[in-house]
């Protein structure tokens, strides 16, 4: 009777002890939602606006599809530059544009379809961020062999085509990204080595 009731009393308590255990580990909607407590903190988009319009002179028209808080991450609020503003812009999937002295603020994945203003030369003076529309011709190799290679490169929101009669790249794209763009277009555009 003895042996008989061990096993069971040994079974008994492993399971109990399993049970025990699994009780200890937090249920995985418990992880999810402790996870969302320490999410990256927000402000107000507009009252952003207002504020760096208000040390910069820059007036904002915002698209009505843009949420209304923006996640700033550890940037304190009270120090954004138009720079900085432009950053936080493209880390959530926003993107600005100047049309008349207007700053524009459109869903990133839009850009490409609003006017864009067109940049021919480098200017130090546009933010990294801003969005430019760039045209690059090539002497050497066919504009329309570097789109599949240079494409890729380009954010989803942006516009890389070739116009393959005039040899030329159309870009639209933020000013930094555009700018390296073209630097390797210009890498690109060598004469051929190959012997006759």
């Amino acid at each position: 009777m003895l042996t008989r009731t061990f096993p069971t009393l040994l079974v008994l308590s492993l399971l109990s002890a399993g049970t025990a255990h699994a009780a200890d580990e937090p249920p995985p909607a418990a992880t999810a939602e402790s996870r969302s407590t320490t999410a990256l903190p927000t402000v107000e988009l507009q009252a952003l606006l207002q504020r760096v319009g208000e040390t910069t002179h820059k007036r904002f028209l915002v698209d009505s599809h843009v949420p209304s808080e923006v996640v700033v991450g550890t940037v304190d609020p009270r120090t954004v530059t138009y720079p900085i503003l432009l950053a936080i812009l493209r880390n959530n999937n926003m993107a600005a544009f100047t049309q008349q002295g207007i700053v524009n603020v459109v869903p990133a994945d839009e850009i490409r379809h609003f006017a864009v203003p067109v940049v021919e030369h480098d200017d130090s003076a546009i933010p990294d961020d801003e969005w430019v529309t760039r045209v690059a011709r090539t002497h050497n190799v066919s504009a329309a062999q570097l789109v599949p290679i240079l494409r890729p490169l380009v954010p989803r929101g942006g516009h890389l085509a070739a116009l393959p009669d005039q040899n030329a790249l159309l870009l639209v794209d933020s000013y930094a990204n555009g700018r390296r763009v073209l630097e390797l277009i210009g890498a690109l555009d060598k004469p051929s080595t190959k012997s006759p």
